[in-house]
């Protein structure tokens, strides 16, 4: 007599597996396809929450200030005409000025740094909201950084530099208007332990900007300085 296979179900234990293991397939495909939109979700919280509040709130009087000067400036005092090469800043490299005034620039603040310890004490590097943006999400890293070296540089540029010295040195010699400019660029940061370090960092910004007669090298030295003290922020 032929012996007739047994096809008996599977065993309620073996479907139990089963389930389970498509239930976590599915839910890793689910979470995979939802992982972008959660990420969306939370670096535009972090946007309404910590960086946007941050930015504006440092930076709203500074556009309004330019938009300002823009709307009532002489015609030489355009903001385009700023950046125009003219006699001066084609006789003299701009991109050699901002290597020598950066270098120049972090060899004074290093020094005045250690004098101030010495002095004062040793203070905090690191500024406390800016660290928590930097170590948020990527993309918050990225939306810092493009406010720190691109944006800050160059409205303060165009308004300390290019709409203040302009103006200041028309009526008094450039070494006086560089100080002078210099002063109120670091009185408007309202930093008093780091007043001497903005005064300096002013003076070297209006150096160059008088030395290569447009605002390219100042902005560049800005934007490298506002990194590396992004650097050092994140680091410490």
């Amino acid at each position: 007599m032929r012996r007739v296979r047994d096809r008996t179900t599977p065993s309620a234990s073996a479907q139990s597996v089963f389930h389970n293991a498509r239930a976590q397939q599915l839910y890793t495909e689910n979470f995979s396809k939802c992982t972008p939109i959660i990420e969306h979700e939370i670096f535009l919280c972090e946007l309404k929450e910590t960086i946007l509040p941050h930015i504006f709130e440092s930076r709203q009087w500074l556009i309004a200030t330019l938009l300002l000067l823009q709307w009532t400036a002489k015609p030489r005092y355009k903001f385009l005409n700023l950046f125009r090469a003219n006699k001066l800043s084609r006789e003299r490299n701009w991109l050699l000025a901002s290597v020598l005034g950066f270098g120049f620039l972090f060899l004074l603040v290093f020094l005045t740094s250690i004098l101030a310890d010495r002095l004062i004490g040793p203070k905090a590097v690191n500024n406390p909201i800016v660290k928590e943006i930097l170590l948020s999400s990527d993309i918050s890293k990225a939306a810092c950084v493009a406010v720190y070296c691109i944006v800050t540089p160059l409205l303060e540029e165009t308004v300390y530099r290019g709409f203040l010295l302009t103006s200041i040195s028309s009526t008094m010699k450039w070494q006086k208007a560089v100080f002078v400019s210099s002063v109120i660029f670091s009185a408007a940061h309202f930093s008093g332990e780091n007043f001497l370090q903005l005064s300096i960092i002013g003076c070297v910004l209006g150096c160059s900007y008088c030395w290569t007669g447009n605002l390219s090298s100042s902005i560049v030295i800005h934007s490298l300085y506002n990194a590396l003290t992004l650097m050092l922020t994140l680091l410490s």
